[in-house]
C-alpha cells in the first residue's frame, strides 16, 4: 500500500503489486500521434491500465472498460459514478 499520485508531468507511473497499475494521465496529450506507445499499457495483459482523461484517446480505448467519473462538488465532497462498457458483472474479480 502506498500512496498514488497523479503522473501529469510524467504521462505514465507503474505501481507493482499482485497485478501491474500503469496509471496514466493523458491531459497535456491532444493526438493520438503523440501516444508514446499507449496501447502496450492500456491493453496490458499482465495488469490493469488507470487512465485520467481518457476521452484524449477514445480511439485506444478498449471496448470493454470500465469508466469512473469524479465530479467535484466542495472541497469535502465529490460525486463518484461507475459504469461499464461491455464487460460482465465480474469485472471486479479481475482488479
Amino acid at each position: 500500500k502506498g500512496i498514488v499520485n497523479s503522473p501529469t508531468f510524467t504521462i505514465l507511473k507503474t505501481y507493482q503489486g499482485d497485478k501491474t497499475l500503469y496509471h496514466l494521465d493523458l491531459y497535456r496529450l491532444n493526438d493520438v500521434g503523440n501516444d508514446f506507445d499507449l496501447e502496450d499499457y492500456i491493453n496490458a495483459e499482465n495488469g490493469f491500465a488507470v487512465i485520467e482523461w481518457p476521452h484524449q484517446v477514445d480511439q485506444l480505448l478498449p471496448k470493454k472498460h470500465v469508466e469512473i467519473k469524479l465530479t467535484f462538488i466542495n472541497d469535502d465532497t465529490r460525486e463518484i459514478e461507475v459504469s461499464s462498457h461491455n464487460v460482465t458483472d465480474e469485472w471486479e474479480a479481475n482488479i
